[in-house]
């Protein structure tokens, strides 16, 4: 189909005036909604529920968790080593095939512990890097919510149940 140039240019005329519309609409929605969200009451954060269990592997220890450069740029500065962002990724996986909100508020957690070997181990080393990892995926919006802690032994297995509940 092949326009004439006076066709053309009411089309094109057309086309502007739309335009126009539409986004004089749209500010008008957006300010709008700008007021709304300034005046309305803030919601309540809530827990999503009463509680939620997860599983994840085992932890790597502190000492691997966290590196110290001596020499370079980064020397001086504590930075997570590889094996700890790998920690971290796992947990946001985890929690990501979940779909579980963010955990607002005072929280209890309690970390069941099937350690992989027989090797001696101490329980105080794993909540650091199991809680950061937590609030990077932001499954807890702050580590420093959580008001009871408890860190219990089992049997082998090689993974960390997390069961996180509301105070």
């Amino acid at each position: 189909m092949k326009l004439t140039p006076e066709e053309y240019a009411k089309l094109q005329a057309k086309n502007i005036a739309y335009r126009k519309r539409v986004v004089s609409e749209n500010h008008e929605q957006t300010a709008e909604n700008m007021l709304n969200a300034i005046h309305a009451p803030k919601p309540r954060k809530e827990s999503p529920s009463a509680s939620v269990t997860l599983q994840f592997d085992w932890p790597p220890s502190v000492n691997t968790y966290w590196r110290h450069p001596s020499k370079g740029k980064l020397a001086g500065r504590h930075l997570i080593s590889e094996k700890g962002r790998k920690y971290r990724q796992h947990v946001m996986n985890v929690c990501s095939n979940y779909g579980i909100n963010p955990w607002h508020g005072k929280l209890a957690v309690r970390l069941e512990c099937f350690p992989p070997d027989r090797r001696r181990r101490d329980l105080d080393n794993l909540p650091k890097s199991i809680l950061d990892a937590l609030q990077h995926a932001g499954l807890i919006v702050d580590d420093s919510d959580i008001d009871d802690l408890h860190i219990v032994r089992r049997e082998l297995g090689g993974y960390v149940l997390v069961i996180i509940t509301s105070v």
